[in-house]
């Protein structure tokens, strides 16, 4: 599912800049927004969501992926685009909670940080070296904005595989 994020992280401002005709700072403005409700959400909302299973973080953040970018590729206005930014919050670090929450739940406090880099070398550097490719190859076509639509091809696996996850019984926490 984050790996769904790299035509955007790659070409967004770029498309921003190209096909609304909006300046260099007003496109870096527009991503730092997206950056900073991202934060807010980590730091005001995810202490008081502890209770939320793993799985259904992740599912929501793969569901707001496939909203966001479904969204982005119809060249959306700068007045859509701030909300879709606000979705990063939802498409990006709900995914990595439930990710680094559920990590922590199956490997335990002294495991965590091993696993977690485990998970980012062998799950996610893969996946968003993989979709970094596809972006490069799909934006080359001068598709411009619907390439986010090939995005949606790895988010929905993501998805897919979260359902198939979430549908499961929680699993039991490791001591320590």
């Amino acid at each position: 599912i984050q790996a769904g994020h790299q035509f955007y992280y790659i070409f967004g401002t770029k498309l921003w800049i190209d096909e609304l005709g909006i300046s260099a700072t007003a496109a870096g403005w527009l991503f730092a927004f997206g950056v900073i409700v991202e934060a807010l959400f980590l730091m005001l909302v995810a202490p008081r969501i502890e209770h939320v299973r793993p799985s259904a973080l992740m599912l929501l953040g793969g569901i707001g992926a496939l909203v966001r970018w479904s969204l982005m590729a119809t060249s959306p206005s700068l007045m859509l685009l701030w909300p879709l930014q606000a979705l990063h919050a939802v498409s990006f670090a709900c995914t990595f909670l439930g990710a680094m929450r559920g990590i922590q739940a199956l490997w335990g406090d002294d495991r965590t940080p091993t696993a977690q880099m485990m998970f980012m070398a062998l799950a996610t550097a893969p996946a968003q070296a993989l979709a970094s490719w596809i972006a490069g190859r799909v934006f080359d076509t001068g598709v411009g904005s619907q390439g986010y639509v090939a995005m949606l091809g790895p988010v929905a696996v993501g998805t897919i595989l979260v359902f198939l996850l979430w549908r499961r019984p929680e699993p039991k926490a490791v001591a320590g």
